[in-house]
């Protein structure tokens, strides 16, 4: 067995055996009377606000405790710590009485060693990032066990035993990091604040240890270090280097499902080959068979997301647009731009291809290179330098690329306007358009995610890249801007679920008065 897998295999061990020390012992229990209006509160919003389903716990998490500290940090971190988990057992991302109360200490630790370093640097971008971090950490805190860095890592490692980066414009450190946050990129798809959080650990390791005491000098060297941080997490070859590393990422997704699905016989597994084959090509077939559930689940949510902003938009723009000036509601446009969307995605949801064996062989061959010593020792170069072209040449380019992209925009907006569209459906309609079009290309992405073998594109498939690029580039932008200006969001987080969560949180206490008061009225002893 290679060293890299040796480690692994360690690491993971005594993770398991942290983790079933953590487990015992008593559990908090939450009161859950209105418990399912905050749980439908947060499918509703989470619809509305598209995350990836892996994101949407952290994501609760750091808007909690940014609530919690609008108005200024909470003076009891430990009521602070059982609200957050509260709050969390009511939409459903913990199970209630499943929380042990080592947990809830551990949280409350580092809430305090967040609010102690917090306190030093009042600016809000500070504290929107620095709680965007401790999220991270409370999210690893509540895990079973969360092993997500440790794969990273082992990734890591074969990753430089068996590929070359030959470019010189970057430095051998900056290299190391790009290869790093692009494997978190692509592996557990850890978001930019998780890859934030993950280089604070690169940069300062004894950040990891939840009862750290207020250091002033540390507390400065970080504030320092978040330009860094942000500046490594812009990096121009952060996009190419994710694409080439997404491929190669499968393998270690499957070995991780196989570790934790064999808890007892991993070891034994690993080292017999064909043992090892075996458990692959069964874990590879589930695989393949969810991917049409997995289809079906993000085209649904993409539908309701876009059905919900096309609603707003509707409302407040479309029909008073036409009442006022049109003094009529046209139906066609209003049926199109309503019907369209849900149709392109399930047409786009067809086209997913299901992998062949071919794949299968060469996830085992990559998990074996991994697991198994390599004596040869080579090395695959690559390089992520831009390909040089003629200036000539991409001048050509560039034109080309701007007809197709009016004659697209033009062509469909002459269509449009024979259907009676105005300038208010037409913009709805382009806007929405280019957003499904890219939720379409984002589910066939992660659907594609058991998938190492090269797709071979036909002539149909390259006709219709050049069709939907200039709405997937529009797509991209809107996506961009929506995500840094949500109005329907910051409107719900404030008017809606501060309200809701203050009082789910009194209806509960005073069900367990009821409930204490009951107590001692029936179980009071009767007197002779």
């Amino acid at each position: 067995m290679s060293p890299a897998a040796a480690k692994l295999l360690e690491f993971y061990k005594e993770e398991i055996k942290k983790e079933s020390l953590m487990a015992a012992g008593p559990t908090l229990k939450v009161n859950e009377v209105l418990g399912s209006l905050a749980f439908i509160y947060e499918r509703v919003r989470n619809a509305i606000d598209y995350k990836g389903e892996h994101l949407l716990r952290r994501n609760a998490i750091e808007r909690i405790i940014k609530r919690q500290a609008w108005n200024g940090l909470p003076k009891n971190p430990r009521q602070a710590t059982e609200t957050l988990i509260k709050e969390l057992v009511w939409a459903h991302y913990l199970k209630n009485n499943s929380v042990p109360y080592s947990r809830v200490e551990k949280v409350t630790q580092i809430l305090v060693k967040y609010f102690a370093f917090l306190g030093q640097r009042p600016d809000s971008e500070w504290k929107n990032w620095f709680l965007g971090v401790a999220s991270c950490e409370i999210e690893e805190a509540l895990s079973a066990p969360n092993l997500d860095r440790t794969y990273v890592l082992s990734m890591y490692s074969w990753f430089k035993a068996n590929y070359r980066w030959e470019d010189s414009f970057l430095t051998d450190q900056e290299k190391d990091i790009q290869i790093f946050l692009a494997i978190g990129r692509a592996m557990p798809k850890f978001d930019e604040t998780m890859l934030r959080y993950h280089l604070l650990l690169t940069y300062f390791p004894e950040w990891s240890n939840s009862s750290l005491a207020f250091d002033p000098q540390l507390a400065d060297r970080i504030f320092k270090a978040k330009e860094t941080i942000d500046a490594e997490l812009k990096s121009p070859v952060k996009f190419p280097l994710f694409r080439m590393i997404q491929r190669l990422t499968s393998p270690f997704i499957i070995l991780r499902e196989l570790i934790n699905s064999n808890p007892d016989e991993f070891e034994t597994i690993l080292g017999n080959p064909e043992a090892l084959a075996e458990k692959i090509e069964e874990i590879c077939l589930d695989k393949y068979a969810q991917i049409s559930q997995k289809v079906s689940t993000g085209i649904t949510r993409s539908i309701i997301y876009i059905f919900m902003t096309k609603m707003v938009f509707a409302f407040l723009l479309e029909v008073p647009y036409e009442l006022l000036w049109l003094k009529r509601i046209n139906l066609l446009p209003l049926g199109i731009n309503a019907l369209l969307p849900p149709a392109l995605m399930y047409l786009m949801g067809l086209t997913i291809r299901v992998p062949d064996e071919r794949n299968t062989e060469k996830i085992v061959a990559q998990i074996k290179s991994f697991v198994y010593q390599d004596a040869s020792g080579e090395k695959t170069p690559f390089s992520l330098a831009p390909k040089k072209q003629g200036q000539f040449l991409n001048t050509i380019f560039l034109a080309i690329y701007g007809v197709v992209f009016l004659l697209t925009f033009g062509l469909i907006t002459m269509l449009l306007l024979k259907l009676h569209f105005n300038i208010i459906s037409l913009a709805i309609f382009f806007i929405f358009l280019s957003l499904i079009l890219l939720f379409g290309f984002r589910i066939r992405f992660t659907a594609s995610e058991p998938i190492v073998t090269e797709e071979e594109g036909g002539f149909l498939g390259n006709l219709f890249d050049n069709v939907t690029l200039p709405f997937l580039s529009l797509g991209a932008w809107l996506s961009r801007g929506l995500a840094q200006f949500n109005v329907l969001m910051i409107l719900m987080d404030f008017l809606i679920e501060a309200p809701l969560k203050s009082v789910i949180a009194v209806v509960g206490e005073w069900a367990n008065f009821i409930k204490e008061r009951k107590k001692e009225v029936v179980e009071v002893p009767l007197q002779s």
